[in-house]
């Protein structure tokens, strides 16, 4: 039966080998040799021991960076071109990532997902920073931090959102999307988790808030990154009331800045207290990770007790990812036959196949300090971005639509 138990011994060239493809961007013969001589407790420790990225995206035109003073480092510089450099960035600093880092941040941004197309480089730095900072954090502190994101509010019309004129955007994906999942629709309007009422007093609860994207006065006090901010005048400061998917939580309206803080923070509380957004949040894990296919077995023995464990640490990642991936399960040890291990049975994402095959036969991007405009322009943003992952339908940080990744939502519990 599926277990959770850690498994046992050490984890030889094949398990190391399926534990690195599956937590990082591709494998190496060093790192398979080195992982094989761990247990998968101090392999996973090892994969989740991760450190802020320190650089900057850089423009080749001036070798300068320009995402934290908002503007545009040459006169011929196109914001358009920046985004990309922004992307090529990111795809470099995720090559050369030894740890489970960038695959969170892939994780985290498939189920928060924005795009950059009608937001500026700098913004859309500051999404990917906010990502990278709750990679293996708390989804649900993640979930308040989100709502405050300059890329979030543009693309899910969060800033035209107001009292006058309420926006149900937002709401309506971070209930569908983003956390709890709608379940099996039981009558009009009704989805057994929420309601339609329920996304019309969510959006009245998001009403007011507004980005702030060229000032480096907004920012976030915990993560230091650049976001909006609550305007009162725009918000609808009355009570609102919530459906019996939600036991009818009366959420107390605010007159104040602050107030709209207290009663978001009240609605992500009810949304993130119910049992079924901690099951929604481990099928997304499990179906990352580990198989598309969740048996009534594995949502029993593996979904549940991991959504216990996520509710009851905060919705905090990390031992909820560490506990999966050290498992019996993970590596098919709880098979009823020996030698039986079925593994490695996932097709790559594009992103996956290319970062992978840079790894594997080591083929090195340009120097970013000796050759800038080889490894920004020609490199990643001409080559990978725009003739690989764009013809390989992964357009990365550029979705077709709010459910992210085609191959990934439709068994996400959507």
């Amino acid at each position: 039966m599926p277990s959770l138990d850690a498994a046992a011994g050490l984890l030889g060239k094949r398990h190391a080998a399926h534990l690195l493809r599956r937590s990082t961007f591709g494998v190496t013969r060093t790192l398979i040799e080195s992982f094989a001589l761990k247990t998968a407790t101090q392999a996973v420790d090892e994969l989740t021991a991760v450190t802020p990225v320190t650089t900057t995206p850089i423009d080749f035109k001036t070798n300068q960076t320009w995402v934290d003073n908002f503007q545009l480092p040459g006169i011929n510089s196109d914001d358009f071109f920046l985004k990309h450099y922004v992307s090529g960035w990111w795809l470099n600093n995720a090559l050369h990532d030894n740890t489970i880092h960038h695959k969170m941040i892939l994780f985290n941004h498939q189920y928060w997902i924005t795009t950059y197309e009608s937001v500026t480089s700098e913004m859309y730095y500051d999404y990917l920073k906010l990502l990278e900072y709750y990679a293996l954090g708390s989804y649900k502190t993640l979930a308040g931090k989100m709502t405050f994101d300059n890329s979030m509010l543009v693309y899910l019309n969060g800033t035209d959102n107001n009292k006058q004129s309420p926006n149900q955007n937002y709401a309506r994906e971070f209930l569908e999307l983003f956390t709890i999942g709608k379940g099996v629709q039981t009558g009009p309007g009704n989805y057994t988790n929420y309601t339609e009422t329920d996304i019309q007093e969510a959006a009245r609860i998001l009403t007011g808030f507004k980005v702030r994207w060229n000032d480096n006065a907004f920012k976030d006090a915990d993560t230091n990154i650049r976001c909006g901010i609550p305007e009162i005048v725009a918000h609808d400061i009355d009570n609102k009331i919530f459906s019996s998917a939600f036991d009818n939580t009366l959420i107390a309206g605010s007159n104040t800045d602050n107030g709209m803080r207290a009663e978001l923070q009240d609605f992500i509380d009810m949304v993130f207290n119910k049992t079924e957004t901690a099951n929604a949040i481990c099928r997304r894990i499990y179906t990352f990770f580990v198989s598309a296919h969740i048996s009534p077995e594995v949502e029993t023995d593996i979904i549940l007790p991991l959504a216990t464990e996520l509710k009851n640490n905060n919705y905090v990642l990390l031992p909820t990812i560490k506990r999966l991936l050290a498992s019996k399960h993970f590596y098919d040890m709880d098979s009823a036959i020996p030698g039986d291990e079925h593994i490695g049975g996932m097709i790559k994402s594009p992103l996956d196949l290319l970062l992978g095959t840079l790894r594997f036969f080591d083929i090195k991007p340009p120097d970013k300090l000796l050759h800038t405009e080889d490894h920004y322009e020609h490199f990643w943003k001409q080559t990978v971005i725009e003739f690989f992952l764009k013809g390989c339908g992964m357009p990365i940080f550029l979705p077709t639509n709010v459910s992210g990744y085609k191959p990934f939502y439709p068994v996400a519990g959507f």
